[in-house]
């Protein structure tokens, strides 16, 4: 039987003057299936806010994204600004992003709130860019980033390019929360916003602009492609946008870098059901299998895959004839390493690293070797460029130089404030030229960083757990972690750090840290943006032989605390 509550928020969207008839008859077919379940999933709250924005499954009703719930988002935004303000909106491949993109541009112009918005999907690193070059107040992106195909959402960027956080991010979601769910929002036809200038298109110019300043970020590129290399020493790299946003932008800019890359040709035109792959999602070695074939084949050096919106970056290597995928830890490392040798140091300024909690200490320890200062955030770039801005309020003396996370996100320079998979892909493929240059492999200049700095290694344990009772299952087990860490004989914790008691030095957030033996260390952290708890286990090896011995010992450990984990959550 339904609640009371469900039934007459189900009627409410059956009979409402505005909700259009496709999305009633999607709402009917359910009670005439008699899938309360279903039913309770899609009445029993309103869509969230999460991480600087909100995702959800596509679909009719209140806690699912659709253009009812885009419109109230659009209207909340607009609530934070002011009728002068002006927003940028892009959006990805996904379905509806189109739509979705249109309905806030002409949510906004009904509040005379101008939109830029771009003629064509494009990546989130050009959002960011575009707000900063465009002076906007606001940013929105459509997408779901690297979730299954049935989802889709918002991100919402402020002044400063970067995903919205304290205080705006709470004026936003109390706006949102403020507004009835079932209300007709004010809306006016794209046309007519083209014709009053509420709403205009982004020129092109400005990727262009973009792939100049990427170029400049990059320490010996120019030199590269100025200088004659036998073929045996020149790049070679294959890539899959994965259906997404990425194909153009990336294609173009490794053009203008002299770099030599072929697209997977299955992969690389935008496909809202992204038929070649589960998920869209290059931390998914299953999602780059067509790529890495295709390495393999053409004896390429590399091969490359980004996530629907192209803020994250997966790299495969070819060892070999052997694929040697890199997890987004060893992508960073590589990166940070590499400007740390090769990328002139400003004078008499403090080089500054950001990286999430989450992400490899190993950081930390390259940065106190080479005299910058990392500062660790909560998860989220909006966390690391929100500290990046307060370093500029704050006029201190210092340069970025990279920011990371271990979900496969890096940035390289400040003119974009998220992930930027475009520019570190040229980045990444100067290094493997770097390193083709000198006769040796990728995999032999990590080794090297190894053997200097210690052996610091990490994995990923991700449990889903979808719905009401997910979100139950998910708190009890983080009270259950925070109540007896004590207790858990096959760790050895020496200490807690609780970032929803105390933030240190942080925003608060439900986020624990366990402090093991050794400088190891295990965080629980449930997702922001999808229905699961991710256990993130970080082990520090103080000696390295090999890569295939270290990595064999880390495995086994690893597999041992996992599979610890796993039984004593089963039953929470």
């Amino acid at each position: 039987m339904l609640e009371q509550s469900i039934i007459e928020k189900v009627n409410q969207w059956i009979n409402s003057s505005f909700v259009e008839d496709a999305s009633k008859h999607e709402i009917q077919d359910l009670l005439q299936k008699e899938n309360n379940q279903e039913l309770t999933e899609r009445f029993y709250k309103n869509l969230e806010f999460g991480t600087g924005g909100m995702r959800g499954i596509i679909g009719a009703g209140h806690n699912r994204i659709n253009i009812y719930t885009v419109r109230r988002a659009a209207l909340a935004l607009s609530k934070a600004l002011k009728k002068n303000d002006a927003v940028a909106i892009s959006y990805d491949s996904r379905r509806f992003s189109k739509i979705f993109a249109e309905e806030v541009a002409q949510v906004l112009a009904a509040q005379q709130i101008k939109s830029h918005l771009f003629s064509q999907l494009t990546p989130v690193p050009l959002l960011s860019y575009a707000i900063r070059q465009l002076k906007a107040q606001a940013g929105v992106m459509i997408t779901a980033s690297h979730n299954p195909i049935n989802y889709n959402g918002i991100k919402i960027y402020w002044d400063d390019g970067a995903q919205v956080t304290p205080p705006h991010d709470k004026i936003i979601t109390d706006f949102y929360e403020s507004i009835d769910a079932s209300s007709d929002i004010k809306r006016i036809s794209l046309k007519e916003g083209m014709e009053t200038k509420l709403i205009d298109y982004i020129p092109t110019s400005l990727i262009d602009a973009y792939d100049e300043m990427v170029m400049g970020q990059l320490p010996q590129t120019k030199k590269f492609y100025e200088t004659q290399f036998p073929e045996e020493k020149k790049l070679k790299a294959v890539y899959t946008p994965l259906h997404g946003t990425g194909r153009l932008f990336a294609r173009d800019l490794m053009k203008k870098c002299h770099y030599q890359m072929s697209l997977v040709s299955s992969q690389e035109m935008p496909d809202e059901n992204f038929s070649t792959v589960k998920t869209p999602n290059p931390e998914d070695p299953s999602a780059l299998e067509l790529a890495v074939t295709e390495m393999i084949q053409t004896k390429s050096h590399v091969c490359y895959g980004t996530d629907p919106d192209a803020d994250r970056l997966g790299v495969v290597l070819n060892n070999n004839g052997h694929p040697y995928y890199l997890t987004g830890n060893q992508i960073a490392l590589l990166m940070l390493h590499y400007l740390f040798t090769h990328k002139e140091k400003p004078a008499n300024k403090n080089l500054v690293v950001l990286k999430s909690i989450v992400t490899s200490y190993m950081q930390d320890k390259l940065c106190a070797h080479f005299g910058a200062r990392c500062i660790n955030t909560l998860t989220g770039f909006k966390w690391m460029c929100g500290e990046l801005k307060k370093l500029e309020e704050k006029k201190e003396n210092f340069e970025f130089l990279f920011a990371s996370e271990e979900s496969f996100g890096q940035l390289i320079h400040p003119h974009s404030r998220d992930k930027d998979a475009i520019s570190s892909m040229a980045l990444f493929s100067e290094i493997v030229q770097d390193c083709l240059i000198q006769g040796k492999s990728v995999l032999s200049y990590l080794s090297e960083i190894y053997r200097e700095f210690g052996y610091y290694t990490e994995d990923l344990l991700s449990v889903n757990y979808e719905g009401q009772q997910g979100q139950e299952k998910i708190k009890r087990i983080m009270d259950f972690f925070r109540n007896n860490y004590q207790k858990l004989d096959f760790l050895k914790v020496e200490s807690l750090e609780d970032y929803l008691d105390d933030g240190h030095g942080m925003p608060k957030s439900n986020v624990l840290g366990l402090i093991l033996e050794g400088n190891n260390r295990l965080y629980l952290r449930p997702s922001g943006t999808e229905p699961k708890i991710k256990f993130y286990l970080m082990n520090v090896y103080s000696d390295f032989s090999s890569l295939e011995e270290s990595e064999g010992k880390a495995k086994k450990d690893f597999e041992s605390t996992k599979q610890r984990i796993q039984s004593l959550i089963k039953d929470i």
